[in-house]
């Protein structure tokens, strides 16, 4: 995948898939969680619930992303990303998933409560 030739939107998803798959927990609260979510979970609940959901994965694997743009209110841009996840049992699954983000300080964060309800 040509990192170079994504938005930064985009980039900020492979990111996280990549943080995933590097099973970085740190990585994913330090850089792509907004100051209101880390306001409502600590670091280290956050790290600890993250790695136990990643114990159960062995890889993933970023197939496409697609810059959606904004959302209808303009508050969050919308990306979907298509992965397979290897799991330690053996078995792949194929996702096709809608990632919401916004800006904050410049940066892209991952919406965490509308991406993963």
């Amino acid at each position: 995948m040509l990192y170079m030739l994504k938005t930064d939107p985009e980039k900020a998803v492979i990111d996280f898939l990549k943080a995933l798959n590097d099973k970085n927990p740190d990585y994913v609260y330090d850089n792509l969680l907004s100051v209101q979510d880390k306001n409502s979970i600590s670091s280290s609940k956050f790290k600890e619930e993250l790695n136990l959901i990643l114990t159960d994965i062995d890889s993933i694997e970023i197939e496409k992303t697609t810059y959606l743009g904004y959302e209808d209110k303009g508050s969050f841009v919308k990306v979907v990303a298509q992965f397979s996840v290897k799991y330690v049992n053996g078995e792949t699954k194929e996702y096709k998933k809608y990632i919401y983000l916004m800006e904050e300080n410049k940066e892209w964060k991952i919406v965490f409560d509308k991406t993963f309800i």
